[in-house]
């Protein structure tokens, strides 16, 4: 009876770790499937000029993450950007992209 209770023990605490394993891997396969959301969802220049916190999140997003520059969602964040100077009678943040006009 007391080698089976032991046997129960360890078979609990195992199952205990591998359910903690596979908690940390959806975790990570969440965050990494989100952040593929994120950048596949690219928004238009109309959308950024439109709403300014989205716009500060997604410059900052893509000044501090490398290999970002060049998606669809950094030229967009970065053509509303020159647009809003343009309307200012500011010069260009980014003139390598142009301001979004048509």
């Amino acid at each position: 009876m007391k080698g089976t209770k032991h046997v129960a023990a360890v078979i609990c605490v195992a199952a205990a770790v591998l359910a903690g394993c596979n908690e940390t891997a959806t975790a990570k396969d969440q965050q990494e499937s989100k952040r593929g959301a994120e950048t596949s969802t690219a928004h238009s220049v109309e959308f950024y000029t439109k709403n300014f916190a989205e716009r500060l999140n997604a410059e900052a997003r893509c000044k501090r993450e490398p290999g970002m520059d060049n998606t669809k969602m950094c030229i967009n964040v970065r053509k509303a950007v020159n647009a809003i100077n343009a309307k200012l009678g500011m010069q260009p943040t980014y003139p390598e992209v142009g301001n979004g006009s048509r």
